[in-house]
């Protein structure tokens, strides 16, 4: 099985010697801003099954994001 890349702490607090990861991964930071996204273009939800495929869709536009991110592609164009 393989790991997922979180990103990361979504807000690391630094001390004296290190950051410290608190709270959300920054995977689940950028999959609720693309899911606010969704959210809001939507006009209608077809049935009860819609919100498995919003929050699956959610979590790979966050995981493209941490791939861009890692390979400095992040708005280079």
């Amino acid at each position: 099985m393989s790991t997922i890349d979180d990103g990361g702490p979504a807000y690391p607090v630094r001390n004296a010697h290190e950051y410290q990861a608190h709270g959300m991964s920054l995977r689940d930071h950028f999959a609720g801003i693309a899911l606010l996204d969704t959210l809001a273009q939507c006009r209608s939800f077809p049935d009860e099954t819609w919100r498995d495929g919003v929050a699956r869709d959610a979590y790979k536009m966050a995981d493209a994001m941490i791939r861009a991110r890692a390979t400095g592609k992040a708005g280079a164009e």
